[in-house]
């Protein structure tokens, strides 16, 4: 499960695991929409949803995302996160400015601001501040990265013409940096598939850094305009199968 020092790696692997259709979107996405809805499930038990909601005014953008848990995963943990970004949106990419997250456990609450130039973290502040470790990378070393939210909608916009998949994105989270690949499009009865792959890049611990990384399978619908919809994903984990899915 998701403990506080990896809330915002969970919300980078969300990313890999949804990696486009913000509420069918099949294009740059233009105005104000209403939140998408994303409910998550492992081992047939339902954890929680994803909120994402992201507005357009000429080339900036701001955006928000939501993860709340429920059942017996709040029970336990009670994991709630909130985040924003704001930035310019490019011909295919959504390029980060500002980010910020607040997340809150059962057993503590910690904020997250991060501010960005030419894809690279330029300010970091963590409140309460992260325990320093020997493993520990520097913000501004981590260049050609963008922040979780930016490149969900990076993942999310998908113009017409173009395919959702066949991307590679690095994320750093203000303490990890990860690696989302999505490998070529396969046609699948109507659906494009993709597989994927979630790696660690840096910022773990070396133990962790010697694990596997993480494949999954995501499938796209078509959408508006000639796009492509995040329609669900999976894949297997320690803990079952872990799913993804807009909610309809």
């Amino acid at each position: 499960m998701c403990k506080w020092h990896r809330i915002t790696a969970c919300l980078a692997g969300l990313i890999g695991l949804v990696v486009a259709g913000l509420a069918g979107s099949g294009g740059a996405l233009a105005g104000a929409r209403a939140p998408t809805v994303y409910d998550m499930y492992l081992g047939g038990f339902w954890l929680g949803a994803l909120e994402v909601a992201a507005e357009r005014d000429g080339a900036d953008y701001r955006a928000r995302a939501r993860l709340g848990t429920g059942g017996w995963v709040r029970a336990f943990w009670g994991l709630e996160l909130d985040a924003s970004a704001e930035g310019q949106v490019g011909p295919r990419h959504w390029r980060p400015s500002r980010f910020t997250a607040e997340t809150r456990t059962r057993r503590r609450a910690r904020s997250l601001a991060m501010r960005f130039e030419d894809w690279r973290p330029v300010e970091v502040a963590v409140r309460p501040p992260f325990n320093p470790k020997p493993w520990q990378i520097d913000p501004q070393a981590q260049r050609g990265t963008s922040d979780p939210l930016s490149a969900f909608l990076t993942a999310a916009a998908s113009p017409s013409g173009t395919e959702p998949c066949g991307h590679e994105a690095d994320v750093y989270d203000g303490r990890r940096r990860h690696r989302i690949t999505l490998g070529a499009a396969t046609e699948e009865q109507g659906l494009r598939r993709c597989d994927a792959l979630y790696a660690r890049v840096g910022g773990f611990k070396p133990k962790m850094m010697k694990k596997p990384d993480f494949p999954f399978t995501v499938w796209f619908a078509p959408g508006e305009a000639g796009g492509w919809a995040f329609l669900r994903a999976m894949g297997e984990t320690p803990f079952g199968v872990a799913v993804l899915r807009r909610r309809r």
